[in-house]
C-alpha cells in the first residue's frame, strides 16, 4: 500500500509540474507575440537591438550599422554621427540642463515628448539608444520626410550641412552650425567605419520597387507623395542631349506618377495668367509663380533672367543655392545647350528626383524637336510643360538649386 501511495504521489506531482511549465510557456508566448501588428510600422528590429554601451566608439558603430541598414551611404552615416557627436557625444542619456534637449539628437519640445511616448508604446525607456534610432526612422518616414533624401548623400561634409539645415531645422541659424568641428568628427567616423565599408552603396534601394512600397494604396504613406531619390523611368535623357521635354498632356505613362499639377496650386493653364503672381510667357514667369504657390509664405520675387532666378529667390528668402536637387526646388542655369540658345539661361521647378539623380521638372517657354511646346516659344503664354534632365547634364553645366527652409516655407503641392 505504501508503494502504491508513493507512485500516486509521484504521478500527481509530475502532472502538476507539466501543467505549470505549459502555463508559463503559454503566458510567455502571449507576451512575446502581443506586439503591434500594424504592418505599416517602419521601425521594426531591422538592425537588431542596439545596446547602450558605455564605450562611445561601440555606440557609434552600432548607430553607423543601423543607418547603413536603413539605406544610408557610408558618407551620410558618418556625417550624421559627426553632427550628433557635437550635440550629445552620441550619448542617449544626454540632457541639456538649460533647454531640456534630450538624447543623441537632442530632441526638444514636442519632438522630445513624441520620443517619450514612442518609447512607452515600445515598452522601453526613452534613453534607450535602440529606441532613439528607431524613433529617428519614424520621424524620417513621417514628420521629417523632407530629410530622408540626405541618407543618399555621397559627401560627408554635404551631409553634415544638409542634416543641420533640414533635419535639425537650423537653416536660418548658421551660428549653431560649427561646421569645422562637426566636419572633423564626421571625417573621423568615416575614416574609422566608412572608408573600409566594403558594402559601399549596396543597401541603397534603386527605387524601382521597395522605395515605393508605401505609395500605392495610400494606407501607409501619402498616396502619390513619392520620396526623393526613388523610382526610375524608361526614358533616358542622356541619350537625347541631356534632357527631354514633353508637350503638356503627352507625357509617358511611367513619368506621370511623379508629376505635380500646377492647377492644384491655383495656377490656370492658358487663361491670361489667372492665379499667377507673375503672368507671362517666359520661363521666369512660370517658375516664380509656381514656386511662390507651392511654398507657403514665400515672398513675391521678380527676376529678369532665368539664369539668376534660383540665386535671387535664395537671397530674398534667406537661403543659399546648392548643386543638390530636391522636390520643390527652384533651378537655374546659364548657357544650356539643347535647352536654351541664349545666355539669359533657363529656370524651372523640380518635381521629383529619381533614384539615378535625374530630375523630373515643370517649366515654361520650351521647344522640342516638334517646335514650341509652351510659353512664348509656342505663342502660348501662361502655360507649362514637363520634362526630365539627367544628373550628368546638370552637373556638367553647373545647375543651381534653391530649396527653402521647410519649417519657414513649408512645401504644399
Amino acid at each position: 500500500m505504501l508503494l502504491k501511495k508513493h507512485k500516486g504521489l509521484v504521478l500527481t506531482i509530475g502532472f502538476a509540474v507539466v501543467f505549470v511549465v505549459l502555463g508559463f510557456l503559454i503566458i510567455a508566448a502571449i507576451l512575446g507575440g502581443g506586439g503591434d501588428s500594424n504592418t505599416c510600422d517602419t521601425t521594426g528590429d531591422v538592425a537588431g537591438s542596439i545596446s547602450n554601451s558605455k564605450d562611445k566608439t561601440k555606440r557609434a558603430k552600432s548607430m553607423y550599422d543601423f543607418l547603413r541598414s536603413q539605406g544610408a551611404t557610408p558618407q551620410a552615416a558618418a556625417g550624421i554621427l559627426g553632427v550628433w557627436e557635437m550635440e550629445s557625444q552620441l550619448d542617449p542619456n544626454a540632457l541639456n540642463s538649460s533647454s531640456g534637449a534630450f538624447g543623441v539628437a537632442q530632441w526638444l519640445g514636442s519632438r522630445k515628448t513624441n520620443l517619450q511616448n514612442f518609447a512607452k508604446s515600445q515598452g522601453k525607456q526613452a534613453n534607450s539608444l535602440d529606441v532613439q534610432m528607431k524613433w529617428l526612422m519614424k520621424e524620417l518616414n513621417s514628420t521629417h520626410k523632407s530629410s530622408k533624401h540626405i541618407l543618399k548623400d555621397k559627401d560627408v561634409h554635404e551631409t553634415v550641412l544638409d542634416w543641420l539645415k533640414v533635419y535639425e531645422g537650423l537653416s536660418q541659424d548658421p551660428s549653431q552650425w560649427h561646421l569645422s568641428t562637426r566636419n572633423k568628427y564626421a571625417d573621423r567616423w568615416y575614416t574609422k567605419f566608412g572608408a573600409s565599408d566594403s558594402g559601399g552603396d549596396s543597401n541603397i534601394s534603386d527605387g524601382s520597387e521597395a522605395a515605393d512600397t508605401n505609395t500605392e494604396s495610400g494606407e501607409c504613406g501619402e498616396g502619390n507623395d513619392v520620396e526623393d531619390g526613388s523610382g526610375k523611368i524608361a526614358e533616358d535623357p542622356s541619350k537625347q542631349g541631356g534632357s527631354i521635354h514633353w508637350n503638356y498632356g503627352k507625357e509617358p505613362a511611367d513619368v506621370k506618377k511623379y508629376l505635380k499639377d500646377p492647377k492644384k496650386s491655383g495656377l490656370t493653364f492658358s487663361q491670361g495668367g489667372k492665379g499667377w503672381f507673375n503672368p507671362g510667357g517666359q520661363c521666369v514667369h512660370f517658375a516664380s509663380s509656381y514656386f511662390k504657390a507651392i511654398h507657403k509664405g514665400a515672398p513675391s520675387v521678380m527676376t529678369m533672367y532665368g539664369r539668376d532666378n534660383a540665386k535671387n529667390w535664395a537671397k530674398n528668402m534667406g537661403g543659399k543655392v546648392s548643386s543638390t536637387p530636391h522636390a520643390g526646388a527652384m533651378a537655374s542655369g546659364a548657357n544650356l545647350p539643347h535647352i536654351t540658345s541664349g545666355d539669359a539661361g533657363h529656370t524651372w521647378i523640380v518635381l521629383h528626383v529619381l533614384a539615378n539623380g535625374d530630375t523630373i521638372i515643370a517649366e515654361q517657354n520650351m521647344a522640342n524637336s516638334s517646335g514650341g511646346i509652351s510659353g512664348d516659344d509656342a505663342n502660348k503664354p501662361d502655360t507649362w510643360n514637363f520634362g526630365v534632365i539627367s544628373k550628368a547634364y546638370a552637373e556638367k553645366h553647373g545647375i543651381q538649386y534653391f530649396t527653402p527652409d521647410s519649417k519657414k516655407y513649408p512645401l504644399n503641392w
